[in-house]
Parts: C-alpha cells; sequence; structure tokens
C-alpha cells in the first residue's frame, strides 16, 4: 500500500474545513491532533495539525510507562496564519507498551494529540485514552463496565446548588442518581434525580469520536442539590453519580475549573465547590458563615493580620489521634497560639478552650492568621479550601500521620508532587526512605521525631507493667465490606476467618485465664455484633491507648496498631489468611516474610498456638521483639511531643528554648 503523501493529508483537511468552516476556531490552542497515522518500512509515521499560534514544537517526548522517555523531533509540512502541520516518525524501539506523548510547556508535563477528526484507521496496537481520547499505544483492553464524570459549572439557582457537566461511560447509562454524604457520617446522607441527555460535542470532540474509537458514550447531566443548607451541619460532604449499579465521582473538567471557581452563598450560609487534592474529586464544604461575615473574613485577610497560630486537627469529627496529643502539649505549655478544629457536635470529644468549630467564623478568621497547620490526615479537614479563596499563600505544613508507614503502600495521596509538607513525621531512618521512595520527598522535608500520641502510650503501659493479661483483637477492613448487608457480611470469608479465630482464642483465655477482647474497626464497626458474643468485651476504637496498654498480645492482621503495640513492647500475631488476595507482599514497604514485628498465621488454629507460645513467655525477654523496636522507632520515649512542637515553632521562626522571648515573632510568609 502506498505511503500517504502531504499533499493528500492537505487536502484532507483542508476537505474537512470546507465541511466545518468553524473547525478550526475549535481546536484547543495547546493541542496537538492526529490526521493521519500508518505503518512504513522506517517506523509509524504520523501527520499531526496543531493551531499557527502553537507553533511546530521542538521536540515531542514519548513516555512508556515505567521506562525512559524518548525525545520525537518532528518536521515541519506546513504552516500559514491558521494552522501548522508536521510530522513524526516513530521507529520500532519506541513503539512499546502504554506509549503516550507529551511535551514540556511552563515547567509542566502536558499529555498531547487527539483525533482530528473519526476517518483515522489506527494500525494495530494503537488507540485513543478512555475519557479525554489521547493517542497511547498498548492501552490495556477491558470489558467491564467503566464511566468518568467531569464536573463543568457549579452554580446557585433559587436557594439550591446546581451541578453541570460531563458523563463518558462505555455502556448505556439507565438510571442516575446523586449521592450527597456528610464526611464520614453514613447517618446523613441524601439522594437528588439526575438529568442526562446525550452530548454532542466533550473536550472539543465531537461525541461521535468517543463512539468510533472507544465504543462510549458521552452524556451532559444536570443535578439540582434541593438540599436546605441552613440546617445542615457545617462539615465536608462528598457528591457521587450512581449509575444504575455502580458509582463514580466527579473530576474536574478542566484545570481552569478550581480557578473559576469561586464560593457560593446559598440559604443564607456559604458553601465552597473544590477539587480535593487527595482523590481529584469535587467535594462541597458547608460553612458556617453569612454572606456578610465571608465579606469582612476578605477584608481581614487583605489587612495581612500577624500569622502566629497553629491549627492541629485530624477529621473533622475526631479527637483521638497525633494531632490531639500535640495540641494538648502545645495548650500546656502555651508557647504558641493554639486551636483545634473540629465540628460542632463533636467538640466534646477534645473538650477546654482553644477549640474551634469547623466552618465557622472563628475557625475561618484563625485561618487567615494561621502560621502552621499540625494534621494527621489531609490539610482540608483543618484548613478549609475556603480559607484558600481569602488568601494567596498558604501556611506551613507539618504531616503527623496516623500510622507508620511499613505494612500499605497507600501513600499516593501524599506524594510531594500534590502538595510537598513542610514537615513529614516518621518514626524511624526506614520509614523516611519509604517516604523519600514513594512520596518523592526531600530528606530535609522528613523528621524522624516519632508520633505524639506515643508519649501517652508509654505512660499508660508504665502503670500497667506486671498487670497487662488482655488478648486484644482488632481486624482491619477490606475495601467493599463497609457496603455489605449483615446477612452479606455473615457469609463473607473474612467473617468465617475471624470468627474461627476469636472462637479459638476464647477458649484459650478462658484456660489461661485471659480476657479477650474485641476491638472493632470504625469503618467496619456495624458488623462488629457478629463477633461480639464471642469475646469476653467489645471496644470501641477510641479506647484503644488503654486497651493496648492492658494487652499481653495483640491479634490483627494488616493493620498499623500493630506499631503502636510494638511502641510499647507488646507483641503482635498477625492474622494474614488472605495475603495472596489482599497482596500482603506486594502492597507492603517491607519484606512481610522477614520483617514483621511478630509471626504470621494463617488458619485459626495456627493464631491459636501463637498467641498460647506468647502468653507462656510473659515477663521474659524478647530479642527479636527488641531488634524490631530498633528497626521500626529511632525513639521509644515519651518526648515524641517535644519533638514534633519544636517542628512547629522551626516553622513559625520561633526560639523555645528557656528564657526566650515569651512573645512569638511575626512568622514568615507560608509555604510555596
Amino acid at each position: 500500500m502506498p505511503e500517504i503523501s502531504t499533499f493528500d493529508v492537505l487536502r484532507q483537511v483542508m476537505s474537512l474545513w470546507e465541511r466545518e468552516a468553524d473547525r478550526v476556531q475549535k481546536l484547543d490552542r495547546d493541542m496537538h491532533y492526529l490526521v493521519s497515522i500508518e505503518e512504513t518500512a522506517a517506523g509509524v509515521r504520523m501527520f499531526l495539525l496543531t493551531r499557527a499560534g502553537a507553533g511546530c514544537p521542538s521536540a515531542i517526548y514519548l513516555r512508556p510507562r515505567g521506562l525512559p522517555r524518548s525525545t520525537l523531533k518532528p518536521e515541519l509540512v506546513f504552516q500559514d496564519e491558521t494552522i501548522v502541520l508536521y510530522t513524526l516518525t516513530l521507529k520500532p524501539r519506541h513503539v512499546v507498551e502504554q506509549a503516550r506523548f507529551f511535551v514540556r510547556q511552563d515547567d509542566a508535563w502536558h499529555r498531547i494529540i487527539r483525533p482530528f477528526h473519526t476517518g483515522i484507521e489506527l494500525p494495530p496496537g494503537w488507540g485513543f485514552s478512555a475519557h479525554h481520547l489521547y493517542l497511547e499505544y498498548g492501552a490495556p483492553k477491558s470489558d467491564l463496565p467503566m464511566q468518568r464524570a467531569f464536573i463543568q459549572y457549579v452554580e446557585t439557582e433559587e436557594n439550591a446548588v446546581v451541578l453541570k457537566g460531563v458523563l463518558i461511560a462505555n455502556r448505556k447509562i439507565g438510571a442516575a442518581t446523586l449521592g450527597i454524604r456528610k464526611f464520614r457520617d453514613e447517618g446523613r446522607c441524601w439522594t437528588e434525580p439526575v438529568k442526562l441527555k446525550r452530548a454532542g460535542r466533550v473536550f472539543r470532540q465531537p461525541a461521535s469520536a468517543y463512539e468510533i474509537y472507544r465504543g462510549e458514550q458521552a452524556y451532559r447531566f444536570e443535578v439540582k442539590l434541593s438540599l436546605d443548607w441552613s440546617l445542615l451541619p457545617a462539615s465536608i460532604y462528598s457528591v457521587t453519580l450512581h449509575l444504575d449499579d455502580r458509582a463514580t465521582g466527579m473530576h474536574a473538567f478542566n484545570a481552569h475549573f478550581s480557578a473559576r471557581q469561586t464560593p457560593l452563598a446559598v440559604g443564607g450560609v456559604v458553601v465552597n465547590p473544590f477539587i480535593d487534592r487527595a482523590s481529584g474529586t469535587l467535594r462541597l464544604e458547608r460553612l458556617a458563615i453569612s454572606e456578610e461575615q465571608w465579606g469582612e473574613l476578605a477584608r481581614y485577610a487583605a489587612s495581612a493580620p500577624p500569622r502566629e497560630v497553629c491549627l492541629f486537627g485530624e477529621y473533622t469529627n475526631a479527637a483521638r489521634d497525633n494531632a490531639a496529643h500535640l495540641f494538648r502539649y502545645a495548650l500546656e505549655r502555651g508557647q504558641v497560639r493554639s486551636y483545634y478544629v473540629i465540628e460542632e457536635e463533636f467538640r466534646s470529644e477534645i473538650g477546654g478552650e482553644h477549640v474551634l468549630s469547623f466552618g465557622s467564623y472563628e475557625h475561618l478568621k484563625a485561618c487567615v492568621e494561621c502560621g502552621v497547620v499540625a494534621f494527621t490526615h489531609h490539610p482540608s479537614y483543618v484548613y478549609p479550601y475556603f480559607a484558600e479563596t481569602l488568601l494567596a499563600r498558604y501556611p506551613r505544613t507539618i504531616f503527623l500521620q496516623h500510622g507508620v508507614t511499613a505494612l500499605k503502600k497507600s501513600m499516593d495521596a501524599y506524594a510531594s508532587s500534590r502538595r510537598a509538607f513542610d514537615v513529614f513525621a516518621v518514626c524511624s531512618t526506614q520509614e523516611a526512605g519509604f517516604v523519600m521512595k514513594a512520596c518523592k520527598y526531600e530528606p530535609s522535608r522528613i523528621r524522624a521525631a516519632g508520633f505524639p500520641r506515643f508519649d501517652n502510650l508509654v505512660r499508660l503501659a508504665q502503670a500497667r507493667d506486671g498487670e497487662a493479661r488482655d488478648i486484644v483483637v482488632f481486624p482491619t477492613w477490606r475495601a467493599g465490606l463497609e457496603r455489605m448487608t449483615l446477612d452479606e457480611f455473615g457469609r463473607s470469608e473474612f467473617c468465617r476467618q475471624w470468627s474461627g479465630a476469636i472462637d479459638r482464642l476464647r477458649e484459650a483465655a478462658d484456660e489461661i485465664g485471659a480476657t479477650l477482647r474485641l476491638v472493632g474497626h470504625p469503618i467496619i464497626a456495624r458488623h462488629v455484633e457478629q463477633f461480639g458474643a464471642r469475646a469476653h468485651d467489645v471496644s470501641d476504637v477510641s479506647e484503644i491507648q488503654e486497651i493496648l496498654a492492658g494487652a499481653a498480645c495483640v491479634v490483627t492482621d494488616y493493620s498499623s496498631i500493630a506499631f503502636d503495640a510494638l511502641y510499647i513492647g507488646r507483641p503482635t500475631v498477625f492474622f494474614t489468611f488472605d495475603a495472596e488476595a489482599y497482596r500482603f507482599a506486594e502492597n507492603a514497604f517491607i519484606d512481610v516474610d522477614h520483617d514483621l514485628p511478630g509471626p504470621r498465621a494463617a488458619t485459626p488454629d495456627e493464631v491459636e498456638r501463637e498467641v498460647r507460645q506468647i502468653w507462656s513467655r510473659r515477663g521474659a525477654a524478647d530479642s527479636a521483639l527488641e531488634r524490631s523496636r530498633r528497626q521500626y522507632f529511632r525513639h521509644t520515649d515519651d518526648r515524641n511531643c517535644e519533638r514534633l512542637m519544636q517542628a512547629v515553632a522551626d516553622c513559625l521562626d520561633m526560639d523555645l528554648r528557656p528564657g526566650a522571648a515569651e512573645e512569638a515573632p511575626r512568622a514568615r510568609d507560608g509555604a510555596e
């Protein structure tokens, strides 16, 4: 078959424009479009087109997933005041699995090459990606139902919030509803009907291109949230599209969404739509302020008040982790203006003074004065996205973590590319290495200062030495368990295995004179009743420190609570009956066959045997346990709060040494 000539391509382009006179105005200025592609003796040759303002790129980068990138040199073919046409040739060595195309612009990578028309004949192995139709080679194929929603506008209409966007799915969609749920509160959720209609164009592409190249359907959706916002608690709310029996979050329609979207005054309060950096999906902040107070905060922010405050927080409805312990320490010392942020109905969780209700005027005013945010999960639970609309700068950030990084490679949400925290607290040099590798952090930002909650844990354990006679069972959760009914959960392998293990441990506990205590993971707490009758006691996770202090040993599967137990010298048995399905070895940072801080058991009988052996050695020195403590902790004292408070002071340019000035100097501008 003869090669496609430049003349043929130009004639094809001009013919398309004659049929669609406005087509050139609909091209993205920075996007490049595939006109034709063919296999030749020299490799794969493409004809590409872009708007004249963009010019012919000096280089295009091919970035195969997991392999070094290659630099490709385009050759200019034609240029006028409207378009630029050029060719790109890929040699056989360039054509590898998951090959994608990028240009480097404004110090960032931009993915390029979409179809210019719907009649391109693609060689074997080539295709266009899901959702945005980017050209790629070796993309994985899947027959599973797939969908992705993109939020384009969030507006107000008659005291209601209206969401408008685009939905792309590889199947025809029947019923569609929108789910709204208060953050970490299954009891507060609502549904709204969704209007769907077939789209004509999506991302400046004809909808027919999705059907031809991907077998996908493109829709536009609209949904009105007819909630009485004035009655809802100030909190964070997730929004999810439910399509038949599947659900999806809403991603930003384009890079301009967050910059263009502003908070909304609705129902006498302020609602702030934002794209969460961790999940990449739309959420809503319901704030307890009026439109007038919003204006007052904006004026106060413009006056550039001193930034001497440190805000502490965890989940918006919790106060039991590292941030709560460090906040209490800071309040006792009185060296830094400190406040704890939590939802109004949960203020009793932390108690005392200097507690701010999430989304209140006082909370948001403190955000304007904030120089440091110390948090355990994500900074937006303490320093809401709304605060970023008031200030162009961001306070310094201290990530206190909520568990030792070792057993689960669940660190994508904390990658430095999303937002590099000023201080990333870890417990050891080993853990620092995991963070540097997984999250691409510089060593200077990582501080092996330990976890604030360990201080109190040490004191509780010291008070119970010689009296620890509990066998503590702490099953963690698996994806999907929280959505099961009680009957479904009762039939699951998870329930069967843990029921067997708890039965064996109850028999052993009765025989040796121990107490079997079951602690339910918060996500599956409603299913704990399946196990409750088998244990001597069922406890809430809020009491975990007192429980660990009284433990003779702990039995868990994949929970990092094992490291809290290790810190105070309590042994752990790891019940990993589903290690293969869980991909334990692949998903852990450590070598789970050699570096676990305790023995593994695959069956309920093995769990019982390991626990009996631990019980028989109670009170004796355990050299293996001590080696693990040295491996996972640089410090095993009760001065973790002191070390982390010094990190707060460093971020505020304060001197906490005895005799230093009592008044903190004004902090420098926040981290970029």
